[in-house]
């Protein structure tokens, strides 16, 4: 079931790119979802294309679903729905405090059936750039783009060495981030990469601490590509001035809406694009 939450008035206009934005939600990150999709919308700005946003939605409130557009949009631009949430058998994964939320992106194939490509945002991002530019860059010639982890950027890392035999991974693999993603739907239906993925945590949660993002890089070993940096950025690259395309607030204490009184440049970039919605800290 699809639900418009705001729907664009050139949906069907010929000539016009399609650009969609996928996230999955729920009633916890509500907050910075809404800031992450009026930053999307803010900076979307190529006259011959419009955003199409859908929402996976694990649970939002109504009230909350209802504040997920931006409080001023331009209506011929933006198309913002709520799909619901896939049933998914956890049985034998070790969800970790991520949630299953964190394993809806693995049937956007599914739930999105018309659609040959996806960008996939995780709910704590802020887009600092058009979306378009990054639809450009990663179009074709792999099932998934990401961005190489800027901590943790190969298997050898002290963090992740003891983890290579569990995930069948070498270390001088390359490892990559997780929270935003470009995914050739069409080749996912394809090969049936999300539930590859799926029965690759089931047969080793043991060995997948970071959930689906050990299993993607496993399950993709070799097959992505990479995206710039800018499109990945983290919080403590954005406050060394690195140019940002996306801001990315990784681990628990740089996430503005949960510290409230961090004055770092990247809390203000987020709390700039919360004034368009219908939230406040």
């Amino acid at each position: 079931m699809i639900g418009e939450l705001a729907t664009s008035t050139r949906v069907e206009a010929e000539g016009m790119t399609v650009v969609t934005l996928v996230y999955a939600a729920d009633e916890r990150m509500a907050m910075p979802l809404a800031a992450s999709i009026a930053s999307a919308a803010s900076n979307f700005r190529t006259p011959d294309a419009y955003l199409d946003v859908v929402v996976i939605d694990g649970g939002l409130s109504r009230r909350s679903a209802s504040r997920l557009v931006p409080t001023s949009h331009d209506p011929a631009r933006l198309r913002v729905r709520a799909v619901t949430a896939p049933s998914i058998c956890t049985h034998g994964i070790d969800l970790r405090r991520y949630g299953v939320a964190a394993l809806y992106r693995l049937e956007l194939p599914r739930l999105l059936p018309g659609c040959r490509r996806a960008i996939y945002l995780d709910a704590d991002t802020i887009v600092e750039h058009d979306l378009r530019e990054l639809w450009d860059e990663a179009d074709g010639g792999a099932p998934l783009w990401a961005r190489q982890d800027w901590m943790f950027p190969a298997m050898s890392h002290p963090f992740l060495r003891n983890r290579c035999d569990g995930l069948g991974m070498q270390p001088d693999d390359p490892y990559f981030n997780s929270g935003v993603l470009v995914l050739d739907l069409d080749e996912w239906r394809a090969r049936q990469h999300g539930q590859r993925v799926i029965d690759f945590l089931r047969a080793n949660s043991a060995h997948c601490p970071w959930l689906d993002q050990d299993a993607l890089n496993a399950v993709f070993r070799g097959r992505w590509k990479p995206l710039g940096p800018r499109w990945n950025r983290y919080p403590r690259e954005v406050e060394q001035r690195e140019p940002s395309g996306i801001i990315h607030y990784v681990g628990a204490d740089g996430k503005p809406w949960l510290n409230r009184t961090d004055a770092s440049l990247p809390t203000r970039r987020f709390q700039h694009y919360l004034q368009a919605t219908g939230w406040t800290l």
